[in-house]
């Protein structure tokens, strides 16, 4: 599961990825097991599985669930996530994606999102296809109010991914405003007096029916079949340009970074190497390679669009803010040996990120830093061996970037 971090201001208070970074150690989405918990309604007959996620957010797959199965993501009672009357901004913003199935027998109500907001008996919100008008509604209730949107089935995309988000003011204003990615989608200015006394629904379930009280409904009469990634509730109620950055860039974090840095396995008998590299920023930033010649301890610049021989570079822009880029090596004629290192720099302005992968074996280890007499250094450590470097705490040795910082010295076994 993967964290973005926003100002305080946004105080979002439930995050999930729904997802994981599988592909970026080579598997591919189908044979990543969910991280999530999935509870399946009907002995042998729930499925779920793991899809490719949206492009623009930061795990490469995301859960998917069939008929007959759904998300349970917990018990949120006395929460802003469950009841908006103890949200303390008076407000709350839910965003998610989603990619619904359209094979889904739709004979019945269909619930892709639900912690309460379907019935008197809770409060929160709800996102389903009710068979009675043959409609969606998003709906969301508070001890008082109850607001409803409505839409005919051909207004919700169906079969991609596409960005849901929702804004509830329990402000004397009493609005709910729908985006569908980024855009207003839809508001109701006019809510129901519903009184609702008690929170009574609060479990938060994706892909099914929120049952209030006893066991959870059977799914294969109830859920809906759909994928989701990226939930967020906030404690706040975000602007139009906050939701549209969601949709953009899938975070709110604007700050230039790299997202990822791997090699792609599925090339390991082709003959040659694949580095894949993605960053965000404000705007899109540009993405340039380089290689470290460990052997002549040199510098070799690739670029964003290289004509090097044996070299191939492929940019691909997903959104305003985040862009891709893969780097394809012939190891018969390109400009790379064993043991030498791969750098992507994304830059943006004048701000510059970088991560190196080194060409060799990638391993999992333990990253450190120390100082002693006048020196830092770094360590990293793997079962059974630690290796080390030192550099001058001025930090001469590392202007500019002359050079990767390389571990080659055993310092002792461990």
């Amino acid at each position: 599961m993967f964290l973005f971090l926003f100002p305080e201001s946004y105080n979002m208070i439930y995050y999930n990825s729904l997802g994981s970074n599988a592909e970026t150690s080579g598997q591919s989405c189908n044979d990543y097991d969910s991280p999530v918990v999935i509870t399946k309604s009907e002995i042998g007959t729930g499925v779920y599985n793991m899809v490719p996620s949206p492009e623009v957010v930061e795990q490469k797959c995301s859960i998917y669930t069939g008929e007959g199965a759904y998300i349970n993501l917990g018990n949120f009672a006395g929460t802003c996530v469950s009841d908006p009357d103890v949200c303390a901004s008076h407000s709350v913003t839910w965003s998610l994606w989603l990619k619904i199935n359209s094979s889904t027998s739709f004979t019945s109500n269909r619930y892709f999102v639900s912690v309460g907001g379907r019935t008197w008996r809770g409060r929160g919100i709800t996102f389903l296809y009710r068979n009675s008008d043959n409609k969606f509604l998003f709906g969301a209730r508070s001890e008082s109010w109850t607001y409803y949107l409505k839409y005919e089935t051909n207004k919700i995309p169906m079969d991609r991914w596409f960005h849901l988000a929702a804004t509830v003011d329990l402000s004397p204003t009493k609005s709910l405003v729908l985006y569908l990615d980024g855009k207003e989608f839809g508001r109701c200015y006019d809510p129901t007096e519903i009184t609702s006394p008690n929170d009574g629904c609060t479990k938060l379930i994706l892909g099914n029916a929120n049952p209030c009280f006893g066991i959870i409904p059977s799914s294969l009469t109830s859920g809906g079949s759909a994928a989701y990634s990226n939930l967020m509730v906030f404690d706040h109620l975000l602007s139009k340009e906050q939701i549209a950055n969601l949709y953009a860039c899938g975070s709110l974090d604007w700050a230039l970074r790299i997202r990822s840095l791997y090699i792609d396995t599925t090339f390991k008998y082709s003959g040659s190497l694949r580095y894949v590299c993605t960053a965000s920023a404000s705007t899109g930033p540009t993405i340039y390679w380089s290689v470290y010649h460990q052997e002549r301890a040199q510098w070799q610049d690739l670029g964003r669009n290289s004509t090097e021989e044996g070299c191939e570079i492929t940019p691909t822009s997903f959104s305003p803010c985040v862009v891709q880029s893969a780097l394809v090596i012939d190891q018969g004629h390109g400009p790379i040996a064993e043991g030498d290192i791969i750098t992507c720099t994304a830059n943006s302005g004048a701000r510059n990120a970088s991560v190196s992968i080194r060409q060799g074996q990638v391993l999992e280890a333990t990253v450190g830093l120390y100082s002693s007499h006048g020196n830092a250094g770094l360590f990293v450590a793997k079962t059974g061996q630690e290796y080390y470097g030192s550099f001058d705490r001025s930090g001469e040795d590392l202007e500019n970037g002359r050079y990767p910082f390389v571990c080659t010295k055993s310092r002792r076994d461990m």
